[in-house]
């Protein structure tokens, strides 16, 4: 009797752990890459804490170089892209076409950065 009960107990774990055929996947929110350069933006600036520099160019183009601290080290990071802006957002699309939304404040010569949703994050660039 017992056997059976670890046995019916042990199903009805594996069974309850099984995909359902109802379950469907969130859509991803598809951010559009549309918007303009910004002049206040273009040249070359640095984060508030020295890790990361960025250079946005007029003609759209963008790079970040960025120091990424792992359990192993420190390790140097090259991004490349373009940007936009729109409606106070600072669009990245990124060297897979992945577009990224970063709301937007320029207060003379700085600028804060902040993602929104789950990934909360904020950065402060200032003028090189």
């Amino acid at each position: 009797m017992r056997k059976f009960l670890i046995l019916g107990a042990v199903a009805l774990v594996a069974i309850g752990c099984q995909p359902s055929d109802d379950y469907v996947e969130p859509e991803r929110k598809v951010v559009s890459f549309e918007g303009e350069t910004d002049k206040r933006l273009v040249g070359d600036w640095k984060t508030s804490d020295g890790k990361g520099d960025y250079s946005f160019k007029e003609d759209g183009n963008f790079s970040l170089k960025s120091k990424i601290g792992t359990p192993s080290g420190v390790i140097d990071s090259t991004v490349k892209g373009q940007w936009k802006v729109k409606n106070e957002q600072l669009l990245i699309k990124d060297q897979n076409g992945n577009v990224v939304p970063y709301s937007l404040k320029v207060d003379g010569k700085s600028v804060t950065l902040a993602l929104t949703g789950s990934l909360k994050n904020e950065v402060t660039l200032v003028r090189k």
